[in-house]
């Protein structure tokens, strides 16, 4: 009998699948958060700018700032309240454990087709 989670059955259930899709992205758009906050500090509005400038129109503001949030939870980001042109906001930064998790996932995690499409990206 094939199972409902079997990779044959794919498009039988569209709410699992669209879970599935929402988790893998989720995993990229957390890799690219971290890796983006290894560069710097910044505040999450200009994650979101940088994000639709990729083309990545499609993430809400809401699923960026619940993963920050999250990721916050799992100790990968911290945030601080900053005073930014007279607003508050809340300037993120990786921590210690979130830049060795970036590590483990770059050497890793990272592997196939997607390694391989990466490597044709940054020639």
């Amino acid at each position: 009998m094939v199972q409902a989670s079997d990779p044959r059955n794919k498009g039988e259930n569209k709410e699992e699948d669209h879970k599935n899709n929402v988790h893998r992205r989720g995993k990229f758009l957390a890799m690219f958060l971290l890796w983006r906050l290894k560069k710097e500090k910044i505040y999450g509005y200009m994650l979101i700018d940088e994000l639709e400038d990729l083309g990545m129109n499609s993430c809400k503001q809401s699923t960026i700032y619940t993963l920050l949030w999250n990721m916050e939870q799992m100790g990968l980001v911290k945030a601080e309240e900053k005073l930014v042109d007279n607003r508050a906001r809340r300037v993120y930064s990786i921590t210690e454990k979130g830049r060795k998790r970036f590590e483990d996932i770059r050497k890793n995690k990272i592997h196939g087709v997607f390694k391989e499409f990466l490597k044709d990206l940054a020639r």
